[in-house]
Protein backbone atom coordinates (compact mmCIF):
# COMPACT_ATOMS: atom_id res chain seq x y z
CA UNK A 1 0.00 0.00 0.00
CA UNK A 2 1.29 3.45 -0.92
CA UNK A 3 1.57 5.96 1.90
CA UNK A 4 1.17 9.66 1.12
CA UNK A 5 4.31 10.72 2.95
CA UNK A 6 7.14 13.17 2.42
CA UNK A 7 10.25 13.26 4.60
CA UNK A 8 12.03 16.58 4.18
CA UNK A 9 15.81 16.71 4.55
CA UNK A 10 17.12 20.04 5.87
CA UNK A 11 20.46 20.72 4.22
CA UNK A 12 22.91 23.30 2.92
CA UNK A 13 25.01 20.83 0.99
CA UNK A 14 24.66 18.06 -1.54
CA UNK A 15 23.37 14.82 -0.04
CA UNK A 16 25.82 12.07 -0.86
CA UNK A 17 23.73 8.94 -0.22
CA UNK A 18 20.88 7.66 -2.38
CA UNK A 19 17.51 8.40 -0.77
CA UNK A 20 14.16 6.68 -1.34
CA UNK A 21 11.58 8.62 -3.33
CA UNK A 22 9.71 9.74 -0.19
CA UNK A 23 12.59 12.10 0.69
CA UNK A 24 12.77 15.73 -0.44
CA UNK A 25 15.98 17.68 0.21
CA UNK A 26 15.31 21.32 1.06
CA UNK A 27 17.83 24.13 1.45
CA UNK A 28 17.56 25.49 5.00
CA UNK A 29 18.10 29.23 5.30
CA UNK A 30 17.81 29.67 1.54
CA UNK A 31 17.16 33.41 2.01
CA UNK A 32 20.82 33.99 2.92
CA UNK A 33 22.27 30.87 1.27
CA UNK A 34 24.98 31.61 -1.31
CA UNK A 35 26.04 28.07 -2.22
CA UNK A 36 25.01 25.86 -5.11
CA UNK A 37 21.33 24.96 -5.45
CA UNK A 38 21.21 21.36 -6.58
CA UNK A 39 18.71 19.97 -9.05
CA UNK A 40 15.29 19.10 -7.55
CA UNK A 41 16.16 20.58 -4.15
CA UNK A 42 13.42 22.66 -2.56
CA UNK A 43 14.05 26.07 -0.99
CA UNK A 44 12.71 27.13 2.39
CA UNK A 45 12.33 30.77 1.27
CA UNK A 46 9.38 29.96 -0.99
CA UNK A 47 5.72 30.20 -0.04
CA UNK A 48 4.95 31.10 3.58
CA UNK A 49 8.36 30.99 5.28
CA UNK A 50 10.75 32.25 7.98
CA UNK A 51 13.92 31.40 6.06
CA UNK A 52 15.61 34.64 7.19
CA UNK A 53 15.61 33.34 10.80
CA UNK A 54 17.78 30.31 10.01
CA UNK A 55 20.81 31.47 11.99
CA UNK A 56 18.92 31.06 15.24
CA UNK A 57 16.20 28.63 14.13
CA UNK A 58 18.42 26.10 12.30
CA UNK A 59 16.28 23.27 10.86
CA UNK A 60 13.16 24.91 12.32
CA UNK A 61 12.91 27.13 9.23
CA UNK A 62 12.27 23.89 7.33
CA UNK A 63 9.87 22.66 10.03
CA UNK A 64 7.92 25.91 9.58
CA UNK A 65 8.00 25.55 5.79
CA UNK A 66 6.56 22.01 6.02
CA UNK A 67 3.82 23.25 8.35
CA UNK A 68 2.77 26.05 6.03
CA UNK A 69 3.38 24.54 2.60
CA UNK A 70 3.27 20.73 2.57
CA UNK A 71 -0.02 19.00 1.69
CA UNK A 72 1.06 15.40 2.28
CA UNK A 73 -0.94 13.20 4.66
CA UNK A 74 2.23 12.31 6.59
CA UNK A 75 5.33 14.47 6.88
CA UNK A 76 8.67 14.32 8.60
CA UNK A 77 11.90 16.20 9.17
CA UNK A 78 15.45 14.87 9.16
CA UNK A 79 18.89 16.34 8.48
CA UNK A 80 21.43 15.97 5.69
CA UNK A 81 23.59 13.89 8.03
CA UNK A 82 21.00 12.42 10.45
CA UNK A 83 18.27 10.03 9.38
CA UNK A 84 15.86 7.57 10.91
CA UNK A 85 16.93 3.97 10.31
CA UNK A 86 15.01 0.76 10.88
CA UNK A 87 18.09 -0.95 12.36
CA UNK A 88 21.84 -0.70 12.87
CA UNK A 89 22.27 -3.10 9.95
CA UNK A 90 20.43 -0.68 7.64
CA UNK A 91 22.70 2.10 8.91
CA UNK A 92 25.72 0.05 7.85
CA UNK A 93 24.16 -0.20 4.40
CA UNK A 94 23.35 3.55 4.41
CA UNK A 95 19.66 2.79 3.84
CA UNK A 96 17.47 5.26 5.78
CA UNK A 97 13.93 4.37 6.73
CA UNK A 98 11.70 3.97 3.68
CA UNK A 99 8.02 3.80 2.86
CA UNK A 100 7.82 0.09 3.64
CA UNK A 101 8.87 0.79 7.24
CA UNK A 102 6.06 3.32 7.68
CA UNK A 103 3.13 1.29 6.38
CA UNK A 104 1.68 0.86 9.86
CA UNK A 105 1.62 4.56 10.76
CA UNK A 106 -1.75 5.67 12.07
CA UNK A 107 -3.28 9.05 12.82
CA UNK A 108 -1.78 10.34 16.06
CA UNK A 109 1.44 8.32 15.86
CA UNK A 110 4.66 10.30 16.22
CA UNK A 111 7.97 8.77 15.14
CA UNK A 112 10.83 10.17 17.23
CA UNK A 113 14.55 9.41 17.67
CA UNK A 114 15.50 6.89 20.33
CA UNK A 115 15.98 8.54 23.71
CA UNK A 116 19.30 10.20 24.33
CA UNK A 117 20.51 9.77 27.91
CA UNK A 118 22.45 12.29 30.02
CA UNK A 119 24.47 12.01 33.20
CA UNK A 120 22.42 14.80 34.74
CA UNK A 121 19.02 16.38 34.30
CA UNK A 122 18.02 18.00 31.00
CA UNK A 123 18.01 21.34 32.83
CA UNK A 124 21.57 20.92 34.12
CA UNK A 125 22.77 19.52 30.81
CA UNK A 126 21.46 22.62 29.04
CA UNK A 127 23.30 24.85 31.51
CA UNK A 128 26.61 23.16 30.63
CA UNK A 129 26.44 24.35 27.02
CA UNK A 130 24.02 27.30 26.89
CA UNK A 131 22.76 30.25 28.90
CA UNK A 132 20.39 28.72 31.45
CA UNK A 133 18.44 31.99 31.53
CA UNK A 134 17.04 31.04 28.13
CA UNK A 135 15.52 27.82 29.45
CA UNK A 136 14.16 29.64 32.50
CA UNK A 137 12.60 32.16 30.10
CA UNK A 138 10.80 29.34 28.28
CA UNK A 139 9.25 28.20 31.55
CA UNK A 140 8.18 31.79 32.26
CA UNK A 141 6.53 32.04 28.85
CA UNK A 142 4.65 28.79 29.42
CA UNK A 143 3.38 30.13 32.76
CA UNK A 144 1.34 32.80 30.99
CA UNK A 145 1.02 31.45 27.44
CA UNK A 146 -0.40 28.07 28.43
CA UNK A 147 0.10 27.12 32.08
CA UNK A 148 -1.32 23.63 31.46
CA UNK A 149 2.13 22.73 30.17
CA UNK A 150 4.05 23.76 33.31
CA UNK A 151 3.89 20.36 35.10
CA UNK A 152 5.15 18.64 31.96
CA UNK A 153 7.86 21.26 31.56
CA UNK A 154 9.14 20.45 35.05
CA UNK A 155 9.09 16.72 34.36
CA UNK A 156 11.13 17.14 31.17
CA UNK A 157 13.60 19.53 32.79
CA UNK A 158 14.23 17.09 35.65
CA UNK A 159 14.54 13.82 33.80
CA UNK A 160 17.80 12.51 32.34
CA UNK A 161 16.80 11.75 28.77
CA UNK A 162 15.34 13.52 25.79
CA UNK A 163 14.20 13.09 22.19
CA UNK A 164 16.75 15.18 20.30
CA UNK A 165 17.46 16.80 16.93
CA UNK A 166 14.00 18.31 16.24
CA UNK A 167 13.31 15.24 14.12
CA UNK A 168 9.86 13.68 13.82
CA UNK A 169 7.43 11.92 11.49
CA UNK A 170 3.69 12.35 11.99
CA UNK A 171 0.38 12.79 10.23
CA UNK A 172 -0.04 16.37 9.04
CA UNK A 173 -2.79 17.15 11.59
CA UNK A 174 -0.55 16.19 14.51
CA UNK A 175 2.40 17.97 12.90
CA UNK A 176 0.31 21.13 12.45
CA UNK A 177 -0.89 20.97 16.05
CA UNK A 178 2.68 20.89 17.32
CA UNK A 179 3.88 23.72 15.07
CA UNK A 180 0.92 25.95 15.89
CA UNK A 181 1.93 25.62 19.57
CA UNK A 182 5.72 25.84 19.13
CA UNK A 183 6.24 28.87 16.91
CA UNK A 184 4.19 31.39 18.94
CA UNK A 185 6.27 30.44 22.00
CA UNK A 186 9.52 30.98 20.11
CA UNK A 187 8.17 34.30 18.81
CA UNK A 188 7.51 35.43 22.38
CA UNK A 189 11.00 34.35 23.39
CA UNK A 190 12.55 36.27 20.47
CA UNK A 191 10.52 39.38 21.24
CA UNK A 192 10.88 39.58 25.02
CA UNK A 193 13.84 37.48 26.15
CA UNK A 194 16.40 36.79 23.44
CA UNK A 195 19.76 38.55 23.77
CA UNK A 196 22.92 38.75 21.66
CA UNK A 197 25.18 35.70 21.57
CA UNK A 198 28.89 36.01 20.90
CA UNK A 199 29.42 32.55 19.42
CA UNK A 200 27.76 30.99 16.39
CA UNK A 201 26.86 27.86 18.33
CA UNK A 202 24.62 29.67 20.80
CA UNK A 203 23.15 31.88 18.10
CA UNK A 204 21.17 28.71 17.30
CA UNK A 205 19.30 29.15 20.59
CA UNK A 206 15.78 28.73 19.18
CA UNK A 207 16.75 25.35 17.75
CA UNK A 208 18.11 24.19 21.11
CA UNK A 209 15.07 25.43 23.01
CA UNK A 210 12.67 23.75 20.60
CA UNK A 211 14.22 20.36 21.34
CA UNK A 212 13.09 20.78 24.94
CA UNK A 213 9.72 22.19 23.90
CA UNK A 214 9.12 19.21 21.63
CA UNK A 215 9.57 16.85 24.58
CA UNK A 216 7.19 18.93 26.69
CA UNK A 217 4.53 18.92 23.97
CA UNK A 218 4.87 15.17 23.35
CA UNK A 219 4.42 14.43 27.06
CA UNK A 220 1.58 16.87 27.64
CA UNK A 221 -0.43 15.59 24.68
CA UNK A 222 0.08 11.91 25.54
CA UNK A 223 1.22 11.16 22.00
CA UNK A 224 1.62 7.60 20.81
CA UNK A 225 5.39 7.47 20.43
CA UNK A 226 7.27 5.20 18.03
CA UNK A 227 11.00 5.34 18.70
CA UNK A 228 13.40 4.72 15.84
CA UNK A 229 17.20 4.82 15.85
CA UNK A 230 18.78 7.93 14.37
CA UNK A 231 22.34 7.75 13.10
CA UNK A 232 24.72 10.42 11.89
CA UNK A 233 26.01 9.06 8.59
CA UNK A 234 29.20 11.13 8.93
CA UNK A 235 30.18 9.54 12.28
CA UNK A 236 31.67 6.24 13.29
CA UNK A 237 28.48 4.45 14.34
CA UNK A 238 29.94 2.16 16.99
CA UNK A 239 31.17 4.76 19.50
CA UNK A 240 27.98 6.88 19.92
CA UNK A 241 25.82 3.74 19.92
CA UNK A 242 27.91 2.20 22.70
CA UNK A 243 28.04 5.44 24.72
CA UNK A 244 24.27 5.87 24.69
CA UNK A 245 23.75 2.22 25.68
CA UNK A 246 26.07 2.71 28.68
CA UNK A 247 24.28 5.91 29.73
CA UNK A 248 20.94 4.13 29.50
CA UNK A 249 22.15 1.48 31.96
CA UNK A 250 23.98 3.65 34.48
CA UNK A 251 22.25 7.04 34.39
Amino acid sequence: MTVDINLYVATQQKIEIPLPSIYSPIIAGAEQYTGEVYQNYLLDNTGDNISNLNKSYCELTVLYWIWKNSTNKYVGLCHYRRYFFSSLFRRLLLEPISEQHLQELEHGDVVVPNKRYFRKSCFDDFSDFHDIKDLISIRSILSYYDSRYLPYCDIVFNRKWMYCYNMMIADKDTFNSYCSWLFPILHLFDKDYKHQYNDKYNQRVDGFLSERLFNIWILANDCHIIEKPVYNIQENILLPTAKNAIKKIFY
